[in-house]
């Protein structure tokens, strides 16, 4: 029998598991805290299950979109969604769905999160050079300044590689010298966690493809 607090966070999902789950789940009062327990229990099936649940996980997802759609859960359920198709394969579901999240995103402000970083992310994975210009504007369009240094590089270097892909070669080069810049940071601006979202591992190609936009030796 799972605790309190373990049985929305899962790592495994048997039968019985699902049947507790969604015992508990109708037991829930309202319909944010259904939508904010299904999420979470799909990010941990996704994330922490071995082998990741990511098929249960979409149907968690599922449910809470269809049955439970409280405004503050949209955007990280579509997110989270995303995720997932695009671990199985589902490239461009998964690139449909990261459009929905920045959609839930637009129509409420006050929530943000990565979805932008990743559409960008996943165009170049993916090589979809159909979509670089639309994935540039994504990534660079938008109006808040990420306070951590990791999000500042995912971010920079996408730009410098849409734009590289593009042709921009001046804006590939500006957008390569701010992700090595933010590489180069030491601390967060925050002044009780300092090491909070510095970046910590680099991959030596990404890194040497930014010195070359950069125009600058390693």
């Amino acid at each position: 029998m799972a605790t309190k607090n373990e049985w929305f966070r899962r790592t495994s999902w048997t039968t019985a598991d699902h049947a507790e789950f969604m015992a508990r789940l109708t037991r829930s009062r309202t319909s944010f805290h259904k939508a904010q327990y299904l999420r979470i229990q799909a990010l941990h099936l996704a994330q922490d299950a071995n082998p990741p649940l990511h098929t249960q996980a979409i149907e968690l997802l599922d449910l809470l979109l269809r049955e439970y759609p409280d405004s503050s859960q949209l955007a990280a359920a579509h997110q989270q969604r995303a995720q997932c198709l695009a671990a199985l394969g589902r490239g461009s579901d998964a690139l449909d769905e990261f459009r929905r999240a920045l959609e839930a995103e637009r129509a409420h402000p006050g929530i943000r999160g990565y979805a932008y970083l990743e559409f960008a992310e996943l165009v170049l994975a993916l090589g979809r050079k159909d979509l670089f210009r639309e994935a540039l504007s994504v990534v660079t369009e938008r109006e808040s300044i990420e306070p951590f240094p990791i999000a500042q590089y995912r971010k920079a270097a996408a730009a410098a590689f849409l734009c590289e892909e593009l042709v921009l070669n001046s804006e590939a080069r500006a957008h390569a010298l701010d992700a090595l810049a933010a590489a180069a940071k030491t601390e967060s601006p925050f002044r009780y966690h300092r090491r909070l979202g510095v970046v910590t591992v680099t991959d030596s190609e990404v890194q040497a493809r930014l010195w070359r936009l950069a125009g600058m030796s390693a």
